[in-house]
């Protein structure tokens, strides 16, 4: 067990196990670890196998295709979408140890990176990766969501500013050049 925890964390060891040190594999079958969810964590992960996305970028409302390697031959696999509220899914891998999961992007979710995660139930492999969400608006700037109306107030406003300035500037000027306190 101290091997596996070791090689999840990327520490490797300096001299090589004794045999009667070298721990027994996990069954393929263990009824008593592959029965068990995963408990769901409130963080994901830091590290792990690294997950393959279709793509990087999702819109809210959209679907994301992950893949993930490594996990036992039949196992189910416990997929999570962090930090925007969407329930875990339980996938099953095929007989070549391969996970694959479509998860939908929620409407509400924030843009920014969110990360994935995958668990397995019987050896508790961890895969992570990330995507980035972004929210594609109407307005003139593209992906920021603006309304059509807030870069114009912005301009209207900025002009203001500016010609206010300039009539005081002139105002201060005038009095100088003329004399008056």
């Amino acid at each position: 067990m101290a091997v596996a925890v070791l090689a999840l964390s990327g520490i490797s060891l300096s001299a090589p196990l004794a045999a009667a040190e070298t721990p027994a594999q996990p069954a393929k079958t263990a009824a008593k670890s592959c029965t068990t969810k995963p408990q769901l964590q409130a963080q994901p992960a830091t590290s792990g196998a690294p997950i393959t996305l279709a793509a990087s970028l999702a819109r809210p409302g959209s679907r994301i295709s992950a893949t993930a390697r490594g996990y036992q031959a039949n196992e189910k696999v416990q997929v999570v979408l962090y930090d925007i509220g969407g329930e875990p899914t339980t996938v099953t891998d095929d007989r070549r140890g391969r996970v694959r999961a479509d998860l939908v992007v929620p409407e509400p979710a924030l843009a920014g990176w969110h990360r994935v995660q995958f668990t397995g139930w019987c050896a508790g492999r961890i895969a992570v990766g990330a995507v980035l969400v972004g929210r594609v608006g109407g307005g003139p700037w593209p992906g920021t969501g603006y309304p059509a109306w807030v870069p114009w107030t912005a301009l209207a406003i900025g002009v203001a500013v500016i010609a206010s300035l300039g009539m005081l500037g002139f105002h201060l000027w005038r009095h100088r050049e003329q004399g008056e306190p």
